[in-house]
């Protein structure tokens, strides 16, 4: 019996990130993201039917690009970084400031395809429904062509950031590595908590973060210094 082939990946852990312009690494993933809708390119197209073509059919040459539109429902938090006007590289601060920022959609395929490309926050729409979660849909207009950028693959992590409550909890992230390469990760922060066994190549690493008491927001990286990798854990008051 012939085994059928299997294509296609599945979508779930797709991300949307933004350059932040201040931290290590620079991209951070954009938090609470739903299903995302887009790009969809279009080709602008002129008709050149004439006299003289010489058959009854119309002719037509392609014009201008439209890159398109991404477009994403968020779990609305006013707080993340990402999401507010704390920030920077915030949705919200984007948009009012007119900022055309460097964008990334990373899919998780397993060669971690990644898109770049620049634009800016047209339109954020909020929904609060009587019974359900608070969302805010964010459409980012493209300008120009996305770029297919490589991504390490030796050495990789999914995701690179996080924003957490004050109630603290944990977050699960994927490290990509070579098979024969061992590693640890190194909170710098005694409110994170990591694994304290070491792994040898790729793996699911789940790590904890203590409720926030101090009264203050707080960040803290956990380093994976044998990858150079580092993930960004951003704590609210």
């Amino acid at each position: 019996m012939a085994t059928a082939t299997i294509s296609g990946f599945a979508a779930f852990g797709t991300e949307i990130q933004v350059d932040s312009g201040t931290t290590t690494p620079s991209f951070v993933t954009i938090e609470g993201v739903g299903d995302i809708t887009g790009p969809s390119s279009a080709m602008g197209e002129a008709e050149i039917t004439s006299h003289s073509t010489g058959i009854p059919v119309r002719q037509f040459l392609p014009t201008l690009a439209d890159p398109g539109e991404l477009s994403f429902p968020c779990f609305w938090d006013p707080s993340d970084p990402t999401q507010g006007t704390s920030t920077p590289y915030g949705l919200e601060t984007m948009f009012w400031a007119k900022t055309i920022g460097t964008f990334r959609q990373v899919y998780p395929d397993p060669g971690m395809t990644a898109y770049e490309f620049s634009g800016y926050v047209k339109q954020l729409a909020e929904t609060a429904p009587i019974s359900g979660i608070a969302t805010r849909t964010t459409v980012i207009r493209i300008i120009g062509q996305r770029q297919l950028v490589t991504l390490p693959l030796g050495a990789a992590m999914r995701p690179v950031s996080a924003y957490v409550g004050a109630q603290g909890g944990s977050r699960n992230v994927l490290v990509k590595a070579p098979m024969d390469k061992q590693w640890k990760a190194q909170p710098d922060q005694d409110w994170l908590k990591a694994p304290k066994d070491s792994y040898t190549g790729g793996g699911a690493v789940a790590f904890n973060i203590a409720p926030n008491t101090t009264g203050k927001a707080r960040h803290g990286i956990i380093s994976i210094p044998e990858l150079e990798l580092k993930f960004q854990v951003q704590q609210a008051a």
